[in-house]
């Protein structure tokens, strides 16, 4: 893979994976109570 296409997927990969964390934290079926518990002890 050449630099230009490795920097391509990073920079679509970081964003990509925030947005993939916070999805499973809304689609998670806890109340927002565990899962902002969950999420300040680093679970």
């Amino acid at each position: 893979m050449t630099s230009i296409a490795r920097s391509r997927v990073t920079t679509w990969l970081a964003p990509a994976f925030l947005l993939a964390l916070v999805a499973v934290f809304l689609v998670a079926p806890w109340s927002l109570k565990n899962k902002l518990d969950a999420v300040c002890f680093g679970i």
